[in-house]
């Protein structure tokens, strides 16, 4: 029987050995790989919410402005009418 061939069992157990290095070594690439695919999708989240922020800023700004326009325009429209 295989069972009792130690130099068979010897091979059969080298062999599984080595299948679960690379086993171990493939979940590791995996895990990397999923790392840096993490940290480059938050990467571009966080970016995408800057430039969204900026634009939200820019746009306050352009609000802002033309409220003043408005209140300067009514004001001179009130001067007119008096």
């Amino acid at each position: 029987s295989i069972l009792n061939d130690k130099e068979m069992m010897k091979e059969i157990n080298a062999v599984f050995d080595k299948a679960n290095d690379q086993l171990l070594e493939g979940i590791k690439e995996i895990r990397e790989e999923q790392a840096a695919l993490t940290k480059a999708s938050s990467e571009r989240r966080t970016k995408a919410l800057e430039d969204e922020e900026q634009r939200l800023r820019e746009a306050e700004g352009s609000v802002s402005k033309l409220v003043e326009k408005v209140k300067r325009e009514t004001l001179e429209v009130e001067k007119a009418t008096r």
